[in-house]
Formats: C-alpha cells, structure tokens, sequence
C-alpha cells in the first residue's frame, strides 16, 4: 500500500489529494484479491434482495454492492490543467447500485446482470483561486461559470437480458440471478429467480456452524450461552434408580434379593439460543433405597422448563423368601424423556425412555440380587448375595440390589446421577 507524503510549509497540489484516493483504492483492490483470489475470474455480490410483485409483472431489486474487475482509473483522474495521468490497470473495483424495479416479460428465461462501470458526476462550479485579484474568486475556471464533476462514481446498474449485455469500458458485466417467468403470467407472484455464483458467504455466514466450546453440568446451576452461541447440541438424562432394599430375613432358612433400579430417560436435541437467554439447568440426583415395596423415584434432570428427562424408579423390593420356595421380584420403571416446550427446540435426534431393572431372585436358598442396570451414560455392576448394593457409575445408571442371606436387611446401591452436556455453536 502507498501512501502520499506532504510537509509543512508545502504548497499542497492536487495531484497530493488525488494520489490519496487513487492509492486507496489500489489498496482496497488488493485487499478483496486476499479475500476472493484472482479478479479476472472471480465477482462477488453481497445485497440485491428481489420481491416479486403480486400485482404487476414487476420485480423490485434492493441495493446492493459488486466486487469486479476494472481500471484503476479508465481516464484521467482530475484536470483543468493538473490531475493524474489515467491507469487502465485492472484490479477489483466496489461498485455500488441504488437497486430498481425490473419489468419481466410473460413465458421468459433472462439472467439479470450488474453492468459495472465509473463515470465522473456531479457536475458542480467551482470556486477558483484569482491569481490577479487574491481578494476574488473566480466562478468556474477563467471566471467562465463552467461546471466541473466532483464526483468519480464506481456504480452498477440493472439489466434484464436474454444474453449477456456488452462490457463497458474499464468496467465489467456481472450475472446476479436468472428469472422465470411463466407462461401468460400477468403478476410476478409466480416467477422464479436464482442466485447465481456472484453471491457469497459472508463471514458470520461462514462461522454457522463453527464449534465454540461445551459446558457439562453435573449438578443444578444455570446455562448461559456465550456471545456468538446460535444453537446448542444438548445431551441429558435423568438420575438412575437406587437398587431395591432386600428384606431383613427372620432366620438363615430365608433369603432375600432386592432388584436393580431403573436407567434415567435420556434425549439429545438442537436448541436455538441465538437470542441470548439464560436457561436453568437442574440434575437429577438419585433417590434411597427404601425399606418398603413402594418404589422411589430418582431426580429428573431439567434443560430451562422445555426439555425433562425422568430419573429410573427404584428396584422391586427383595421380599424374605423360604429356601424351599421361589420368588421374582417387580421389575423397576425406566425414566421417560419428554419436550415440554418445542419452540426453541430446533430438532430432537433421539428420545428414549431408560432401560427398566430386573428383579431381584430367590431360588432355593440362593439369592440373586438384580445387577445395576446400564444407560447410554453409565453402568452398573454385579452386587453381593449378602450385603448392601453397589452404586452406579458414570451417570443415569441403575444400582444394583441389595442382598440378604441373614436377619440383617440391606440397602441397594445408589443410581448414578444426571447429567447434561452443553456443546456450542456459532
């Protein structure tokens, strides 16, 4: 990039001011070479919204801007004696476009192109130093009144064409959309445009999708998206279930299984927090293991008041059995998953209700108590046939029942907990 020089106590030229300009441009061209790559073969366009008109064969085109090839200046820039030299050198040129209203033709297939070029405008008169008279100035060059052009304007303007127009010198021809129209149509209302190649990305168009971090939540709290969060991918299930109690036994000729509790809903889903709202974010945890046959329910992890995931019920109660006799314990409840509140909620990819625990066994003085029961988060694991149950790992997963072989009852283990996994994208 150039820049111009002047010093103080300079008689400054118009060539100073006018280099100025040029070699911003120079530099701006450079700069879109760095964003688009080869001008020669490359135009972009950025605006240009099209509205077809309900009640007229007629389409209204909103402003817009093209990036193309033309000459760094097609003719002398300035003059009346002083200027710069013109440079047909070509780079990427900005030319603006106040937009239109374009008249289509019924049965017709036209592209609509951006007819880019520079013209000098605004032809004002100017104010003129009198060299004869410093106390006067002169009206246009020579006192004359002649009006000259302030103004060199980079502008495109709008053509409906079967074919594509003719190039303007310095300048360059630029396709935006191809309209149909049907046949004997009379309004717009059914004329098809399409973007054409000019149309790219913008920058915050290219960060969609772009992965920005993940929050995990292992216990209650709140959720906060972060600034250039549009949507967020959530993973959550409920608390596993606790194990079932098995029974105190009245003598070692009874035994005693509690069942395995029951796996949490699990559910992942796309949220859109594109509008920056905090959402509260509640785990659930697991319940006790009860010394009754009414099964609890573990926690229900929540994402804000749109999306629950049920916690697993506990494991059937190990009833005192004789060692002569059989006995199945109740199988335990998996968890639901359900979408209280859908307007945020972008897609659901799965939905699942948690794995049920199977109930505890007793067969002839052997005991069996239910192994903890899995989910797609944890597990559980094989328990003791005279003891407490062992709690789940990882997280929505069952315990497993507790065992009894003696008169001593014993607690089943834990459920794992909820949990919800916040992954974030632009």
């Amino acid at each position: 990039m150039q820049r111009r020089i002047v010093y103080q106590g300079q008689i400054p030229l118009d060539a100073d001011l006018l280099w100025g300009e040029r070699n911003l441009k120079t530099a701006l061209g450079q700069a879109l070479n760095l964003l688009y790559g080869d001008f020669s073969t490359v135009s972009a366009a950025f605006g240009f919204s099209v509205t077809p008109s309900a009640s007229a064969l007629t389409i209204a085109v909103g402003s817009g801007v093209v990036a193309s090839s033309g000459a760094i200046d097609e003719t002398a820039f300035g003059g009346n004696g002083g200027g710069i030299s013109a440079d047909t050198s070509a780079q990427f040129v900005v030319y603006g476009c106040a937009g239109g209203s374009i008249t289509l033709t019924a049965g017709q297939t036209a592209t609509l192109y951006a007819v880019c070029s520079e013209a000098d405008t605004d032809e004002t008169v100017l104010p003129f130093y009198n060299a004869d008279n410093p106390s006067q100035t002169q009206a246009g060059p020579g006192n004359a009144g002649t009006s000259l052009p302030v103004t060199r304007l980079a502008q495109a303007e709008l053509v409906l064409a079967a074919e594509a127009p003719a190039s303007p010198s310095g300048g360059a021809i630029v396709p935006l959309y191809t309209v149909t129209v049907p046949a004997g149509a009379t309004t717009a209302a059914g004329a098809t445009t399409k973007a054409l190649t000019a149309f790219y990305p913008t920058v915050p168009q290219l960060e969609r999708g772009r992965y920005l971090g993940t929050q995990k939540f292992t216990s209650s709290g709140t959720y906060t998206p972060s600034n250039r969060a549009r949507m967020a991918r959530v993973r959550m299930c409920g608390a596993g279930g606790p194990g079932g109690y098995a029974q105190a036994n009245s003598d070692t000729s009874h035994v005693s299984g509690g069942g395995s509790g029951g796996a949490g809903g699990e559910i992942e889903f796309w949220f859109d927090v594109s509008d920056g709202s905090a959402q509260s974010i509640t785990v659930g945890a697991s319940a006790e293991s009860t010394n009754t046959n009414i099964q609890s329910t573990s926690g229900s992890s929540w994402f804000g008041a749109a999306v629950e995931c049920q916690g697993g019920n506990e494991g059937g109660y190990g009833v005192t059995t004789s060692n002569t006799s059989l006995s199945i314990g109740v199988q335990a409840g998996g968890g639901p998953a359900y979408v209280h509140d859908s307007t945020k909620v972008l897609s659901v990819v799965y939905q699942k209700q948690g794995q049920g625990g199977a109930g505890g066994w007793a067969i002839n003085g052997t005991v069996y108590p239910g192994i903890g029961t899995p989910s797609g988060w944890g597990a559980g694991t094989y328990t003791t046939d005279n003891g407490p149950g062992t709690a789940a790992s990882g997280f929505g997963a069952g315990g497993a029942g507790g065992g009894s072989n003696t008169t001593s009852g014993y607690a089943g283990g834990l459920g794992s907990s909820g949990v919800v996994i916040i992954e974030e994208y632009a």
